[in-house]
């Protein structure tokens, strides 16, 4: 990704606690056909959810070993919230997409594919642009 084409935003739709009301498998619902093949390598995830799911996630921060979109979106399906963790997707034509879990706080979302970001922009309520 060409840091002079790569944009980002900051999505921090929560509930009158502050607990975010949506998680991975919302932004990659959004994302949608967009991302579909795309290879993925996942770092430094924190999760809570389906044990086996967690597990499986933490063995692919371990090892690098890159997965297909489906496989991801099976895994964001069964956890019920990532904490923190870095997912980076990258499609056949070398575009990429970075969805970044903050701190149970935030998803970032940094890629060069305008049509993600707007995408994104419509469907959940609380965005800002990421600074250059």
């Amino acid at each position: 990704m060409s840091k002079a084409n790569a944009t980002g935003i900051t999505i921090t739709d929560s509930d009158a606690r502050g607990v975010l009301t949506f998680d991975l498998r919302d932004v990659l619902a959004v994302i949608g056909e967009s991302s579909r093949e795309a290879l993925w390598h996942v770092r430094v995830v924190e999760c809570v959810g389906d044990g086996a799911a967690v597990a499986e996630l933490d063995r692919l921060s371990k090892t690098g070993e890159r997965i297909n979109d489906a496989r991801l979106r099976e895994l964001a399906e069964v956890v019920e919230q990532v904490i923190d963790g870095t997912f980076h997707g990258v499609l056949p034509t070398g575009e990429q997409i970075s969805i970044y879990a903050v701190d149970s706080t935030a998803f970032d979302v940094v890629t060069d594919r305008a049509d993600v970001l707007a995408a994104l922009r419509s469907r959940f309520r609380y965005v800002a642009d990421i600074p250059n």
